[in-house]
């Protein structure tokens, strides 16, 4: 799912995007049962094609 490993700081930088890509998850999980699901999902798409956008300039 994320970008290939090049190097140490690169699988370090991997992991940190893992964790924190699951307690994305368990956010979202908790935001689908409160029913607040729509409006949430919105924003959450624009973050993610923000932090896409850095990644991608980043490298």
């Amino acid at each position: 799912m994320c970008c290939s490993v090049t190097s140490e700081g690169g699988r370090e930088r991997e992991s940190l995007w893992w964790n924190e890509s699951d307690r994305r998850e368990r956010w979202r999980e908790r935001e689908r049962v409160s029913g607040g699901m729509s409006q949430i999902e919105g924003r959450w798409r624009e973050m993610e094609r923000e932090r896409e956008r850095e990644r991608v300039s980043g490298e």
